[in-house]
């Protein structure tokens, strides 16, 4: 390959700004970027136990708010020639900035290079100190690690207090205990082919409104159960959860055409053509509650549940999902409505492991 053009003084103070900024600019500014390797060698590795990680002596971060404009974080005059250990020991007497400085930084910082500046600075403090540019990523990454320790310390306090309190019966607490004691903070899991970090999964243990990247987690575990299962995947067809979203598309352009459907949809009407008399399942956050649905193709018939008594029926997704069924099948489906056997929410913030539970119960009889 030929060599990357030089972003020399054509570009920097040259009031540059692009739609599509050129693919050796950005290089350019990636390579400034990237901290040297004896800073990063200090991160925590991902496949470190959540208690030793807990255990570690971290640099800080603070979360108060900052009164100083974006500007003054940045500095024109070269980088502060300091040595590795100067390097790492300002690293953990300094705090690290805010999150919210942090993005609005992270957003600001290639215009201020190609504007000129040369690397960037602190001025919460006095003494003035002048980063490379890859110092923003270092305190990128120490505030991802340090919000990361963050969840697995509420997590593991919530878990401690609800054993103590008796919410947790003692053999599950075991169980919980002794995979925080062997899994690593940041591994990777892998669940219907997407990546997710296990510090995701900590909010799990917690009484916190809980994410959609969790309700597919939890899904997948369902899929996984299922595939394993030689009976059951013959009656049953757990859709992922981005599955209410694409009928909704579907309704919403009047797609009739199999050629044009979502792929996922596409691959349900496939394997439901020789099960006849199968049921499928799937999910739906509808404004901020989950709910689940069952189309049973046997009694042509459409039901869903959610944990919340005389909660408004979500009639944009039921009427949707009637829609693919009447076009693709050329069937009317009964809509029995809510008669799903389903948890009861004690709060307003379990829905997503209720409508999990849901589907356990209806698949397996959990």
């Amino acid at each position: 390959d030929p060599p990357w053009p030089t972003v020399s003084h054509q570009f920097i103070r040259q009031g540059k700004k692009w739609h599509d900024v050129p693919a050796f600019v950005r290089k350019a500014f990636a390579d400034l970027l990237e901290p040297p390797s004896h800073l990063t060698a200090h991160f925590p590795s991902p496949d470190l136990p959540i208690p030793d990680l807990l255990a570690l002596n971290l640099p800080t971060q603070t979360t108060s708010l900052s009164l100083f404009p974006v500007s003054s974080w940045l500095s024109a005059s070269l980088p502060t020639q300091l040595s590795p250990a100067q390097h790492s020991r300002l690293v953990h007497e300094r705090t690290i900035p805010p999150p919210e400085v942090l993005v609005t930084l992270g957003n600001k910082l290639g215009q201020f290079w190609l504007d000129g500046a040369q690397g960037i600075t602190d001025p919460r403090y006095q003494e003035k100190i002048v980063w490379p540019f890859w110092g923003y990523t270092l305190w990128r990454q120490w505030s991802d690690i340090l919000s990361a320790r963050g969840k697995w310390s509420k997590a593991t306090q919530w878990l401690e207090r609800a054993v103590k309190n008796k919410e947790i019966a003692a053999a599950t607490s075991e169980g919980v205990n002794g995979t925080l004691g062997s899994r690593g903070w940041c591994s990777e899991l892998i669940y219907g082919g997407t990546v997710y970090l296990a510090h995701e999964m900590a909010p799990l243990l917690s009484h916190n409104v809980l994410l959609e990247n969790v309700t597919e987690v939890l899904i997948a575990k369902l899929q996984q159960r299922l595939a394993q299962d030689a009976v059951a995947r013959e009656a049953h067809y757990i859709c992922a959860a981005p599955f209410a979203q694409l009928l909704s598309i579907v309704e919403a352009r009047k797609v009739f055409d199999k050629r044009v459907l979502p792929t996922s949809i596409r691959e349900l009407e496939k394997w439901q053509e020789t099960r006849p008399d199968a049921k499928v399942w799937f999910t739906a956050l509808v404004g901020n509650h989950q709910f689940v649905f069952c189309v049973d193709f046997k009694k042509k018939t459409l039901a869903y549940g959610d944990g919340i008594a005389n909660y408004s029926a979500p009639k944009r997704l039921l009427a949707a999902t009637l829609f693919w069924l009447k076009k693709r099948y050329k069937k009317s489906f009964k809509n029995l409505g809510k008669v799903l056997k389903h948890g009861v929410q004690k709060d307003v913030i379990s829905c997503i492991p209720i409508a999990v539970n849901a589907i356990a119960h209806g698949v397996f009889g959990d």
